[in-house]
């Protein structure tokens, strides 16, 4: 292929893709390639093809080692530290998160925060010129850093951005899984002929052959192996005969052992061979693992080591010195060195490594510190617990929780171990991995006993029961854990416990469940503490769904400032669910898809749940059947194990509406009735008192005048207790559809006419509907034609297209002509990403603000904004100012 560079044996093909990426990302088509293949096989070879051929490009470059592996964001700080100073020009939230995963401030962020951060900063470059980064051995990348750059790889196939990483396995399982894999093998034996020859042209082809039956077409291994195979190598003068002797006495070609572990042999044989000084100062090199020069040579000078000794070793060829660091020539290197010291040997080095002269930071001396030791030590896991601290600090909970875990292995004492352990199950349970978690606690309990564990874990059993398990359960753990948690965390886990026992349908709804929604709002913008939030719904069941929804926008708010993603799900999610009531649907779908990948990315079940439950609704209500099922069972397999009675009747209401739109009247009775019975696993009070008006009007449909009447009872209660205007309007339309003559239209008259009923638009447009029906079997025409119109329009603006196709048959019917296929709304024109940058675009937003709320790129929202102009018939922000997108792509008045 032209242009392919031929210093890279039998690599034509992997050269020729890495080009083709690098094309299409300078036109604007980026993207990620994962490189994988055995350790020596080419992989960084071909990392350094791509920054040589790489023009115009900003390259940026990080490597991931052992060492560091266990320190967070280690690798985001090497990689972005060229263009460190670019930070400042970032969104404020963003740029304080990313300075904090780099150390440069102590403000605590979540990593998410940081991924948006580093995904806006690299989208605002590549809008300069394209930019290629490079991931090298990424099987040791801190989690911190890896978790970032796999938020970046999944947002960039509209940005100039290439992202290139190696791995030695395939990459499933991992967090690069389904990304484009390029498979690094052997060269075939011509080329690895050619390699030997052109490195050793006085080779006899019996050793040749030799060599290439070892190597099994490894590059590495072609370049080493022969430096191990006298007598006939004249590349070895820094080597001496024993080692030659040595090597080749462990390189048997018949031996069954792969590539790797035969070039470990020779590695290890050849530091053997070296004088004492000099594997010491490779194993200083070793355990440093890319560590300043400075650092390494004055941990030498605490082992005695003088400069000669550091002068052999840099000529024995396996170190690789850049930008002020030193590390081994390869890992294999590194592994070999380390793994031949004894254990003191390693034990000396690490402590040379962590005292203050050494330079290094203070994370990394407290983790040479542990490696240094193997007995208790307070001193150190002080240390470590201190290293957590800030890891926890800058959003790298991994980081944190390995650090605490092995401060709790060093600490002398078992309380101290045990409060070590439950920060580290509340951290772990952060990153999502709620088993461990489990586990954890249980440990720092048995350590320090129940009331430690509770204190320093932050009341974690419960909130783990809570948002993965049973709320039942949750709700004996709540009140167990607030006797002994102390006058901080007890009104936390009091409140917990209340909105446990709302989840589970327990307590008393005139107290408890209303309070906490009173409660919230009396506090307004002064409530400290997103958990004291109250359950949405409630809101909505009890008539105050617009103030709540005020207040969690304003804590939505300081939830994305903040970067605080758990509170921020919280907030998503019930925001959908206030948005559903008052009618903005389209909001309520953008936050529910929002809310959805934040608790997949988080791992938390019952959230996903909520989700769930809010795009089920959502595509029951607009006649979406098979994404209404599916959405809703896929919740219901989810909180049906756990006993989640408020998901659980989401759930079957879901269902019922879905059916009733569709005119399954036997079907949806059979999924609401449940709602309204104690005894079923459907059954909640708040979600009885909403879902009775559509099981009242199934009721009524299928002649079952005596359970309608029943449900009449407990609504008009519940109307009285609450004075929600809904409640009030429902009832009196269920006293409508029981009644006859003049009195079933004075109480349709009065549902329509209740104060702030027309808040709910979509109760109120049914509630026209079924008057309009009413009016058209009762010969009133005119009248019903009135009512029907008005319904309809609703209808039509959210889309509710079962409820608006039974409009036009009605209106038909009462001798309207209607257009029976109307005209496609914004929603059918645009995808669902196009339509949120849309209609945040509409609201005035920047490109910047937009991106932070959908948590995509500003150059991808602009992207999407290319797509909407010509798709809705208009050239500026200004003409999509004045764009409807709840009635479709109409210019409003």
């Amino acid at each position: 292929m032209p242009g392919i560079d031929d210093t890279l044996l039998g690599r034509d093909a992997e050269q020729a893709a890495l080009e083709r990426a690098m094309d299409a990302a300078r036109a604007g088509q980026g993207g990620a390639i994962v490189l994988w293949g055995d350790p020596g096989i080419g992989k960084t070879a071909l990392l350094g093809y791509a920054a040589e051929h790489a023009t115009g490009f900003q390259i940026l470059r990080c490597r991931g080692t052992r060492a560091e592996s266990i320190l967070a964001f280690s690798a985001l700080h090497e990689l972005l530290w060229p263009i460190v100073d670019r930070i400042d020009g970032l969104p404020t939230p963003q740029a304080e998160a990313l300075r904090g995963a780099l150390g440069l401030s102590d403000r605590a962020h979540d990593p998410f925060l940081v991924g948006v951060a580093v995904l806006t900063l690299l989208s605002e470059l590549a809008e300069e010129r394209p930019v290629l980064v490079l991931a090298d051995d990424t099987q040791w990348l801190d989690a911190a850093s890896t978790s970032c750059l796999s938020f970046l790889t999944r947002r960039v196939s509209d940005e100039s951005i290439l992202v290139l990483f190696t791995a030695h396995e395939r990459p499933e399982g991992t967090s690069c899984d389904g990304l484009p894999v390029l498979h690094v093998q052997g060269l075939d034996p011509v080329d690895a002929r050619r390699l030997v020859v052109g490195q050793h042209p006085a080779m006899p082809d019996a050793q040749i052959d030799r060599v290439l039956t070892l190597a099994d077409g490894n590059p590495l291994a072609l370049q080493e192996l022969p430096d191990a195979m006298p007598p006939w190598s004249v590349e070895a003068a820094t080597l001496s005969s024993g080692f030659a002797e040595a090597a080749a006495s462990q390189l048997d070609p018949d031996e069954p052992v792969e590539v790797g572990p035969r070039l470990r042999r020779a590695f290890d044989a050849r530091v053997a061979a070296l004088p004492v000084p000099v594997q010491t100062a490779l194993l200083i090199v070793a355990a440093g693992d890319g560590a300043e020069i400075e650092s390494v040579r004055s941990a030498g000078q605490e082992l005695g080591l003088d400069d000669d000794a550091w002068q052999q070793a840099r000529l024995t060829g396996l170190l690789h010195l850049a930008h002020g660091r030193i590390s081994m020539r390869h890992p294999l290197i590194r592994a070999a060195v380390y793994d031949r010291a004894t254990a003191a040997e390693r034990r000396a080095v690490h402590r040379a490594l962590a005292t203050p002269a050494s330079g290094l930071d203070p994370d990394r001396r407290a983790w040479h510190a542990a490696y240094a030791t193997d007995t208790p030590d307070e001193q150190v896991a002080a240390a470590l617990q201190d290293t957590a601290a800030r890891a926890w600090m800058r959003g790298a909970r991994q980081s944190s929780v390995r650090a605490l875990l092995r401060a709790a292995e060093l600490s002398p004492d078992s309380k101290a171990a045990g409060r070590r352990l439950a920060l580290a199950a509340r951290n772990e349970w952060n990153t999502g991995r709620v088993d461990s978690a489990r586990a954890i606690l249980r440990d720092a309990e048995a350590a320090a006993g129940h009331r430690t564990a509770v204190r320093f874990s932050g009341g974690l059993e419960g909130m783990m029961e809570l948002g993965h398990g049973d709320p039942v359960r949750a709700l004996e753990l709540f009140e167990r854990d607030a006797a002994v948690a102390g006058r901080y965390l007890e009104p936390e886990l009091r409140h917990l416990a209340r909105r446990a026992a709302w989840s589970a349908g327990l307590g008393d709804s005139t107290t408890d469940h209303d309070a906490m929604v009173l409660e919230a709002l009396a506090a307004g913008e002064d409530l400290i503490g997103w958990w004291r939030l109250p359950p949405a719904i409630q809101a909505v069941a009890i008539g105050k769904a617009e103030p709540t929804w005020e207040l969690f926008q304003h804590v939505s708010r300081d939830a994305r400032i903040s970067g605080n993603m758990t509170g921020l799900l919280t907030t998503l999610n019930s925001l959908a669910t206030l948005e559903m009531a008052l009618g903005r649907w389209d909001d309520a779908a953008e936050n529910a898809a929002s809310a959805l990948y934040l608790a997949e990315q988080q791992g938390q079940q019952n959230p996903i749940a909520r989700a769930l439950l809010t795009v089920g609704w959502l595509a029951a209500v607009r006649g979406e059947h098979t994404d209404a099922v599916a959405a809703t069972e896929r919740a219901l397999a989810l909180s049906r194990p756990r006993r989640v009675a408020a998901l659980n009747a989401a759930g079957y209401w879901n269902l019922g509406l879905d059916a009733l739109g569709s005119g399954d009247v036997d079907s949806a009775w059979g999924f609401l009735a449940p709602i309204l019975d104690p005894e079923h696993e459907a059954h909640h009070p708040t979600l009885a008192a909403l879902a009775a008006p559509d099981a009242i009007e199934a009721a009524i449909r299928l002649g079952r005048t005596a359970e309608a009447a029943a449900h009449t009872v407990t609504l008009a209660a519940w109307a009285e207790r609450t004075g929600a205007s809904w409640a009030i309007s429902a009832t009196e339309l269920a006293g409508a559809l029981a009644a006859d003559g003049r009195a079933a239209e004075d109480h349709f008259r009065a549902a329509l006419t209740v104060p702030e009923a027309a808040d709910r638009p979509f109760q109120q447009a049914r509630t026209q509907l079924l008057y309009g029906e009413w009016l058209r079997r009762a010969r009133r025409r005119t009248d019903a034609r009135a009512q029907l119109a008005s319904a309809l329009r609703v209808f039509d603006r959210l889309q509710a297209a079962p409820w608006a196709a039974r409009a036009r048959q009605e209106s038909a019917l009462a001798g309207e002509a209607l257009d029976p296929n109307p005209t496609g709304s914004s929603r059918t024109l645009l995808t669902p990403q196009e339509l949120r940058v849309a209609r945040l675009a509409a609201k005035g937003l920047t490109n910047r603000d937009i991106a932070a709320q959908l948590f995509i790129s500003p150059r991808t929202v602009g992207h999407h904004l290319s797509h909407v102009f010509p798709k809705l018939g208009i050239t500026s922000r200004d003409e999509l100012a004045g764009m409807d997108f709840e009635q479709g792509p109409t210019i409003l008045p």
